[in-house]
């Protein structure tokens, strides 16, 4: 794997926890108006990638009898979401990664705006997992758990179906549960 490679990885970026922000100094040498810069940080990000594509955690497949945990998290420049169920040991299991870096719009944010910019994400992304299965949203944000109460924060997000795709058409409330911030949905990444 070499740099000619580094566009590639957003081909696996499902596998690797954070990859956003992992990918950040990279991704910024694929720009058209970026000098192109190669330096420790570079490579530093190079190697964690190669280091996160070759070892644990490993995804697992879906299991539709139990639930599933979305859990959130947000930077300054970045949204992290991982969908994960728990096992019988109810260890968390990752089964889906997704994380992009904000716009420079998104990044003047308020830190509640942006959190639940990451909910919405993570709706939109895993939609097809959480559209008739019960589920609950991880957030280290104390205001959202409120926000998500009084306000229609996901009007434009439909976490309801009809009934052509096997489930009745309702709207869910969405569980959210308030974690430590420094806690990473249980998983090693």
């Amino acid at each position: 794997m070499g740099i000619h490679d580094c566009h590639r990885t957003q081909e696996v970026d499902r596998f690797i926890h954070m990859y956003a922000i992992l990918a950040a100094d990279l991704t910024k040498l694929l720009k058209k108006d970026e000098p192109y810069e190669w330096g420790e940080k570079q490579q530093s990000a190079f190697e964690a990638l190669k280091a996160k594509l070759t070892t644990a955690p490993v995804l697992r497949s879906p299991d539709w009898d139990r639930p599933f945990h979305v859990y959130v998290d947000t930077s300054a420049f970045a949204i992290g979401v991982v969908l994960s169920q728990k096992d019988d040991n109810k260890k968390d299991y990752p089964i889906y990664f997704a994380s992009r870096q904000l716009s420079l719009a998104e990044r003047k944010y308020t830190t509640t705006e942006r959190e639940a910019l990451g909910m919405v994400y993570s709706c939109k992304k895993f939609r097809h997992y959480l559209i008739c299965y019960e589920f609950v949203f991880y957030v280290d944000h104390y205001a959202l758990q409120h926000l998500v109460k009084k306000a229609d924060l996901f009007a434009g997000v439909h976490l309801y179906s009809t009934d052509q795709e096997g489930c009745s058409p309702r709207k869910r409330r969405l569980p959210i549960q308030i974690v430590d911030p420094a806690y990473r949905g249980g998983t090693s990444g």
